[in-house]
């Protein structure tokens, strides 16, 4: 029995990203979708309605009145389409879909449809971390819109963060997946097998590739949520410090904005864990909280610098006046942070990047008695060393500083550390010896704490505040460096 072909109507906002809706539009076709198009009248300075009249052989809707024929056309467009998606979707769009604002063709659409309503946003970074933003997408959420967010990089006015559209595959795939849950599988298989372009076998894999990226996701967040043990950091204002090894490379000048605590320095950060997925649920991790990137992260913008911090997930809230990035992999974490790092001229590595992932992980859940083989045996692969890889290409004017976590020789491995990756400074934290990461039974049997500091560090140490750290010269005499690396 034939069933009626399934439809995307793909709204495209005023925004450099919409030359990329072409490549969406095509995607979806090749999946055996009809597709028509509804452009806002800014849409149209950046991609003639004629392009995508072109690739649909569809009317391209624009205005309230421009088809006569249709006398109520954003009701049969909101009645026609399964899944409305918006790609690329303003900051101004998705505010006045949010607010019920019906002013043009797409937003009045978007009102009276009942299909399913995706969203793809792309702004400039500042007006999509907007607190107005953030909350009008919140608000869809609650609502049941989806969102096919991409990651932070380099965006077209010239800045650095979040706000870039989502790469056009990712969106064609999450799409398919919403459709899939909209029609079901037979009617996409019929479309595709009658005016699709690609085996249905590789539309399913689009589709078993979004499903797996959304319980990978769900089942992250919901890790980071639950109480685990975790490295012994201080965040709190006014906590008493702990007295961190530290390794730093001599007669290393400091930037003139790092040493003067400049308002206006730009700063990175990495912290939290990485997780490496081993198939759609399961993946391999560590017990970091993040709580150690994050109160440097903050101690640096109370101090003054404008920071962008790359998160891998934690239960942390943002800190105040802190761009956050967040990721997940070892590789997703080595891009976000390459993006901020040329800007930067601090950089700060606290984060506890997983050192191997799964070579080949599983698009779905392997399961027990079916795929116990490949339960049994995991191939694991070297991920990137993302301080060494960063901190080979710095500037002379930047300063690096690594973070590690050690068992033993706690001194000495920081100073190989800081010759292998190239960093400036070196910052141990010593788990055996902390009370708070590993039991007094283990610690005794251990024996004595040694601390084995070089006679200058030492030296430094016992004429220092408690919490001051132990640095190169002249670190400690900057307040803006004396505050972040004492957290």
């Amino acid at each position: 029995m034939s069933v009626e072909r399934p439809c995307v109507l793909v709204g495209v906002t005023g925004c450099i990203a919409a030359y990329k809706a072409g490549e969406i539009v095509r995607g979806l076709q090749k999946a055996g979708v009809r597709v028509k198009v509804v452009m806002t009248e800014h849409g149209t300075h950046f991609v003639d309605p004629v392009t995508f009249r072109a690739l649909t052989h569809e009317k391209v809707a624009v205005d309230l009145f421009d088809d006569p024929s249709d006398p109520i056309h954003h009701i049969s467009l909101a009645q026609e389409c399964d899944v409305f998606l918006i790609a690329p979707c303003t900051a101004n769009v998705m505010a006045k879909v949010a607010c019920g604002i019906a002013d043009d063709l797409l937003s009045t659409t978007a009102l009276a449809t009942t299909a399913t309503l995706a969203i793809a946003p792309a702004a400039n970074v500042h007006m999509y971390e907007a607190a107005a933003t953030q909350e009008n997408m919140a608000t869809l959420r609650r609502r049941g819109v989806r969102f096919i967010e991409g990651g932070a990089g380099y965006l077209a006015c010239g800045d650095v963060g979040r706000g870039r559209l989502a790469d056009p595959a990712v969106i064609v795939r999450e799409t398919l997946a919403l459709l899939a849950e909209r029609v079901g599988l037979d009617a996409l298989r019929e479309a595709c097998e009658q005016h699709g372009e690609v085996p249905f076998a590789t539309v399913m894999e689009q589709i078993d590739a979004a499903r797996a990226s959304a319980s990978a996701s769900s089942t992250e967040d919901a890790a980071a949520s639950a109480s685990a043990p975790c490295y012994p950091e201080q965040s709190a204002e006014g906590a008493e410090s702990k007295d961190l090894p530290t390794a730093a490379a001599p007669d290393t000048p400091l930037p003139a904005a790092v040493a003067d605590g400049a308002a206006t320095m730009p700063a990175g950060a990495l912290a939290g864990r990485t997780v490496e997925p081993i198939d759609s649920v399961r993946y391999i991790s560590n017990y970091s909280s993040g709580k150690m990137g994050y109160a440097i992260a903050e101690a640096a913008a109370a101090a003054g610098a404008r920071v962008v911090l790359v998160s891998g997930p934690v239960a942390l809230a943002a800190p105040a006046g802190v761009e956050v990035v967040p990721v997940k992999t070892a590789r997703d974490m080595l891009a976000a942070a390459a993006s901020v790092f040329p800007a930067a001229d601090a950089a700060i590595f606290a984060a506890a990047v997983a050192d191997l992932r799964p070579a080949n992980p599983a698009d779905r859940k392997l399961k027990k008695g079916r795929d116990d083989a490949a339960l049994a045996n995991v191939p694991l692969t070297e991920n990137p060393d993302i301080l060494a890889t960063l901190a080979a290409g710095k500037r002379p004017d930047q300063y690096v500083v690594g973070f590690a976590a050690e068992t033993n020789d706690v001194l000495m491995n920081a100073h190989a550390k800081l010759q292998k990756k190239n960093a400036d400074m070196q910052r141990q934290l010593d788990l055996w010896n902390d009370p708070d990461y590993i039991s007094t039974q283990a610690r005794e049997r251990l024996g004595r704490r040694r601390r084995a500091f070089a006679p200058h560090e030492q030296a430094r140490r016992s004429r220092a505040p408690r919490g001051s750290g132990s640095c190169a010269s002249g670190i400690e005499a900057s307040p803006f460096w004396t505050k972040i690396l004492s957290c």
